[in-house]
């Protein structure tokens, strides 16, 4: 006798399976909510190295190290507008290059200065945290 239809055990295999299926594209999904976050920080960093490379190229090429100045927070262009980069120089004697000795942009005794130290700020909108900083020394040598 022949029957038709699914018996118990195929019909319980196939709601475990199906749970299965379900329970991993949740937890995918679920990921996914925070993943904005890391992306923002990589652009952030992109554009703060983008930046600290250009001010180090300028300054070797044709500007010179009394060129490298502050630049106040500006809002990027497409495709990158809620992003907001700054830059931040203080002149510092080369025995303790993270203390703060003079004003930009010309330090008051160029003489004695011979380093700066550069910051580039990006901050952004939106995700968790919202803030990357570059820091590095330049030297007028």
């Amino acid at each position: 006798m022949k029957t038709k239809g699914f018996t118990l055990i195929e019909t319980v295999m196939v709601i475990v399976l199906l749970g299965i299926v379900a329970a991993g594209i949740l937890l995918y999904f679920a990921g996914m909510r925070g993943s904005a976050d890391p992306v923002l920080r990589l652009q952030a960093i992109e554009l703060a190295q983008e930046k600290m490379e250009r001010i180090i190229a300028d300054k070797k090429t044709t500007n010179g190290f009394n060129n490298v100045i502050a630049e106040a927070a500006v809002p990027l262009g497409a495709p990158f507008t809620n992003f907001t980069r700054s830059v931040t120089v203080i002149c510092v004697q080369e025995a303790a290059l993270n203390t703060s000795s003079g004003t930009m942009p010309n330090c008051t005794d160029i003489s004695s200065y011979h380093a700066k130290n550069v910051t580039v700020n990006v901050t952004w909108t939106g995700g968790g945290s919202t803030g990357i900083s570059l820091v590095t020394v330049l030297s007028d040598y």
